[in-house]
């Protein structure tokens, strides 16, 4: 939550916390951000969404709005470098790989990432 980057004492941000917890460009951009005098609760947001929910709805129309501004993109000759990203397909069996015909994104499985959770198959529609 925001709270624990935000010195106590000072009331400034924790600089120190910052850097070490996002990319440099993340930090300058947060760093960069006032923050407000008055004490405002944290709360999870949904950014993309009227009101504030996450639904799986909602993510797969962020997704899809997503694949269509890079698909947009690379018409005009533009893409965007993916090499810093790591894309996991949840449930593939262990060392397993493969690249998504539509997307071109590599995935890989999630075996490496974690060790606990319950695999199974959801029907597409």
């Amino acid at each position: 939550m925001v709270a624990c980057l935000i010195d106590k004492e000072t009331g400034s941000w924790d600089i120190d916390k910052v850097k070490g917890v996002f990319l440099p460009h993340e930090a300058e951009a947060i760093l960069g951000m006032t923050i407000s005098s008055r004490p405002v609760k944290d709360s999870v947001i949904w950014a993309w969404t009227t009101n504030g929910n996450f639904s799986m709805k909602g993510a797969y129309w962020v997704a899809q709005k997503w694949l269509k501004d890079q698909n947009h993109k690379a018409d005009k000759g533009s893409t965007s470098d993916n090499t810093r990203f790591i894309s996991i397909d949840c449930g593939i069996p262990e060392g397993s790989s493969y690249k998504d015909g539509a997307t071109e994104i590599n995935y890989t499985s999630d075996s490496t990432f974690t060790d606990t959770g319950v695999n199974g198959n959801i029907a597409p529609g």
